[in-house]
């Protein structure tokens, strides 16, 4: 039931993804891929709170096809940079529709960011960031 919920909630935010795009390129290459990608990405609930549990959510598009977990690996880094620290990649879930997500707890509220990098085999890798903000408890 839970597996469900999680599901439902995540079609969703597919909604909302829509809002919330960055053009990616390969690091380093200072011009576009030949074959242009673009990442959205929403938190929920928006905007997260400081303290309870939040769900990242990314859809990866490469040639105006989503991505899915079986053709590809994705991770996040979740940092305040406000803070330095050296936060540890974590691995996203795939639901195999193209959306990628991992819930996450925010200790302390005020800027974030989450950057995404998105592995698929014979392709450059495929990377983004966005800044948000979350809310005191």
């Amino acid at each position: 039931m839970r597996r469900l919920l999680q599901c439902i909630s995540l079609l969703a935010l597919g909604v909302l993804l829509a809002g919330c795009t960055a053009p990616t390129s390969p690091p380093g290459s200072g011009s576009p891929r030949v074959a242009p990608a673009e990442i959205t990405f929403a938190v929920r609930p928006s905007p997260p709170i400081a303290g309870d549990d939040s769900q990242l959510v990314f859809t990866v598009r490469r040639d105006e096809r989503l991505i899915v977990s079986s053709q590809a690996a994705a991770v996040v880094v979740v940092d305040m940079p406000s803070q330095p620290s050296q936060p540890q990649p974590v691995e996203l879930d795939g639901d195999g529709s193209g959306h990628w997500w991992t819930t996450y707890t925010f200790p302390r509220a005020g800027g974030w960011a989450a950057s995404v990098r998105v592995t698929q085999t014979g392709e450059d890798p495929v990377e983004a960031s966005f800044d948000f903000d979350v809310a005191p408890p």
